[in-house]
C-alpha cells in the first residue's frame, strides 16, 4: 500500500520468489498517494528485473500525479494498470 516507503531490496525479492510458479502477478501499490513517477521508474524497473512475474501498478492521485505515475509504470515495464471510470474504481 505504500510504495514510496517500500524497499524493493534482496531481502524483498528473496520471499517474493518463492511464489514463482503460484503468484501469476506482483502488484505495486501506491494507495496513500505519496510516490513520484522516477521513483515508480525505478521500482517496476528492479521488479522486472528481479521477477518472472507480470507487474502490476495501481496507484491513486492524492498528489495529482496518478496519470504521470502510471505511464512511467508502463515505460517501465509494468504490463497492468489500474484505472478508473469517473473516479470510482
Amino acid at each position: 500500500m505504500y510504495l514510496s516507503k517500500t524497499k524493493l531490496d534482496e531481502t524483498f525479492f528473496e520471499h517474493i520468489s518463492k511464489g514463482e510458479g503460484v503468484v501469476d502477478y506482483l502488484y505495486l501499490v501506491d494507495s496513500y498517494g505519496g510516490i513520484l513517477p522516477h521513483e515508480v521508474a525505478e521500482k517496476v524497473k528492479k521488479a522486472v528485473g528481479h521477477t518472472s512475474f507480470q507487474i502490476g501498478f495501481h496507484g491513486h492521485n492524492n498528489m495529482e500525479l496518478a496519470l504521470a505515475n502510471s505511464i512511467a509504470a508502463m515505460e517501465s515495464g509494468a504490463q497492468i494498470i489500474d484505472g478508473t471510470i469517473t473516479g470510482m474504481g
